[in-house]
């Protein structure tokens, strides 16, 4: 154990971390990898309906802005805003595997407004009316960002 704690540090390794490694074929879009920070293992399940979310992210998000502007997207179940002096930290159930995340008042108040729309695309137009081309960018941006760090999450449950 000595010999390989050296050995890694000779090589400047500080850190191990576990990792789950998901492979999929992709039927269509563009082809993707991406890497989600997560809890640690040790605290956490990963299930298939989790990993099964976090591809159905990706996917959207390999498919265009058409497809995320028409997409619904959710809060994990159980997650929670927690306000503070600092801003607003999102606090997510153990098993949605993704660490608590600190964000801005606004920017935790855009999640909530793309989490409870009825589209992205209708989230847009309720946040930002007036926006032009450049803002919109920005707002699918913030969002792009959300859905792939797993503070949001596609809805695949029935629209009624």
């Amino acid at each position: 154990m000595v010999a390989r704690r050296a050995h890694l540090d000779s090589m400047g390794v500080r850190e191990l971390r576990l990792t789950v490694n998901v492979l999929q074929r992709t039927t269509a879009g563009r082809a993707w990898t991406t890497r989600v920070d997560s809890r640690s293992f040790g605290k956490v399940s990963v299930t298939s309906p989790r990993i099964d979310k976090l591809v159905a992210a990706q996917e959207l998000l390999a498919s265009g802005r058409a497809s995320l502007a028409a997409a619904r997207l959710r809060l994990p179940h159980g997650a929670r805003f927690v306000e503070s002096e600092r801003g607003v930290l999102i606090e997510l159930p153990d098993e949605a595997l993704i660490p608590p995340l600190r964000l801005s008042q606004h920017a935790a108040r855009l999640v909530s407004v793309f989490a409870t729309a009825k589209t992205v695309g209708d989230a847009t137009a309720e946040f930002a009316p007036d926006a032009d081309e450049e803002l919109r960018e920005k707002l699918y941006g913030a969002v792009e960002q959300a859905l792939s760090s797993g503070v949001l999450e596609v809805d695949v449950a029935p629209s009624g």
